[in-house]
């Protein structure tokens, strides 16, 4: 009842799913970086460790920083709708919303800091 699979499988690509594969490997967590940001950034920050990775972009009150977060949560639960829905969620409308939460998100705290 609480929506866990025993299927260790990524729903996308098929190797064995893991939060690093999940979030950093798998094509399409890696299509939504590439979106987000650009190739150039997610390739250069393949040259992190995972951890580091997690922790550098998570840094600051910024809008990456925010929107890093949200891209995390996005990839999560666009791979809970798949696995527990069978519903597929495009890259663009993906894009779209991890883009305008974050817009919303910064504006939200920067107006607070005023």
């Amino acid at each position: 009842m609480r929506g866990i699979t025993s299927n260790p499988n990524c729903p996308y690509c098929a190797n064995v799913e893991d939060l690093e594969h999940l979030l950093w490997f798998c094509p399409k967590a890696t299509q939504i970086w590439c979106h987000v940001y650009s190739n150039e950034w997610y390739c250069s920050r393949l040259l992190l460790p995972w951890k580091d990775w997690i922790i550098q972009n998570m840094k600051g009150n910024n809008h990456n920083s925010y929107l890093f977060l949200i891209s995390l949560w996005t990839i999560w639960k666009n791979r809970n709708k798949i696995v527990f829905e069978s519903k597929t969620t495009y890259n663009h409308e993906s894009v779209k919303l991890i883009s305008n939460y974050a817009k919303e998100i910064f504006q939200a705290f920067t107006w607070m800091l005023l």
